[in-house]
């Protein structure tokens, strides 16, 4: 792999360990459902889990088929509350399990691509991103932007 693929990802999964830790110490201190802004922290969790899913969903139909529907894009806000209301009755391990599953398979995914493929081609492109290596960056900037809410 080379440095460049290989630090991208660490990245991505440095920023994914830290916000285990974090879910981690939530569960420990019981504040699972302290509330973050209009969330609590199961919420965010769900959050979470629910782009994991999509990007994995996504990315295993761009590879398959050349194509992915981007349609929830235009309607985040019913997104987000749509994939936080499908999680309402599982578990916080279920959750933190369902996370890691598709996080791993994605990141799998990535790995088994080129760097071309991942830096420079446009095949992968959408309305939030150029390349595979943008649509990295946003799934690392998500999780940055959340890791900083449940620490404050």
């Amino acid at each position: 792999m080379s440095s460049r693929k290989h630090d991208l990802f660490q990245r991505l999964r440095n920023e994914w360990l830290n916000i285990l830790q974090l879910l981690n110490e939530i569960k420990n201190q019981k504040k699972e459902y302290d509330p973050i802004g209009n969330w609590t922290t199961f919420d965010m969790l769900s959050h979470l889990a629910g782009w994991a899913v999509w990007r994995m969903n996504a990315m295993k139909e761009l590879l398959d088929t050349g194509q992915t529907d981007y349609s929830h894009f235009s309607t985040t806000d019913k997104f987000n509350a749509d994939i936080v209301a499908n999680r309402v009755n599982h578990t916080w391990e279920q959750i933190v399990q369902e996370v890691r599953n598709a996080d791993d398979e994605w990141i799998s995914l990535l790995n088994s691509l080129g760097e071309e493929d991942i830096f420079v081609s446009t095949h992968f492109r959408s309305p939030a991103w150029e390349t595979l290596a943008d649509w990295v960056q946003l799934a690392l900037d998500h999780y940055t932007i959340h890791a900083r809410k449940i620490n404050s």
